[in-house]
């Protein structure tokens, strides 16, 4: 199964969807924020350049570990080459308890926090901050990432789609956003 979206592509999509909320969030923000708005971002966008940076370092690592995966029929679900749907809906599901497992150590193991505790440092939560991110965490989400692509035997399509379902949803998550109540609280039946 090859990507759906290219690398490039990808990226277009993940800041064409950030320029998007960061310009929703001054329409309709959930709270105002203080003086230096700008300058407080500055340091986020630092970070995501090198998020965006070290990510797509490490796609070829994780598109030969996959490629090796799926040739070898490796892995929980690489009997389910021939079934795309289901092949998707296991590796989105296995690759977002991978990600789940890697952020609950983070907030459990003293030398993770140090790393993750930079996104937790941000006092004005908005769409940048889901880019706020130490380069050592970045590693750890990686090595989870790649103990998800190889436990589960996932080819690299499935696993680039689910990293932009997760991205853009880290966007959402982060953006200051106004949204109706009852939408809000339908959302939050989900999490």
């Amino acid at each position: 199964m090859q990507p759906w979206l290219t690398d490039r592509a990808r990226l277009g999509l993940l800041l064409s969807a950030c320029v998007f909320l960061a310009s929703m969030e001054v329409l309709v923000p959930l709270f105002q924020y203080r003086r230096g708005r700008l300058r407080r971002a500055f340091p986020n966008l630092v970070l995501a350049i090198g998020v965006v940076l070290a990510n797509l370092a490490l796609a070829s690592g994780m598109a030969s570990l996959s490629t090796l995966v799926v040739r070898n029929r490796v892995g929980l679900l690489s009997h389910l080459q021939s079934h795309r749907w289901l092949l998707v809906a296991g590796g989105i599901v296995g690759l977002d308890l991978s990600a789940y497992i890697a952020h609950f150590l983070m907030h459990k193991m003293a030398l993770a926090w140090k790393f993750h505790a930079v996104h937790h440092s941000e006092f004005e939560v908005d769409v940048t901050t889901a880019f706020r991110q130490h380069p050592g965490e970045t590693l750890w989400r990686a090595f989870w990432q790649g103990l998800g692509i190889a436990a589960l035997g996932l080819p690299f399509g499935v696993v680039s789609f689910y990293l932009s379902c997760s991205s853009l949803n880290a966007l959402l998550e982060h953006a200051n956003l106004r949204v109706d109540h009852r939408l809000d609280r339908w959302l939050d039946g989900w999490s």
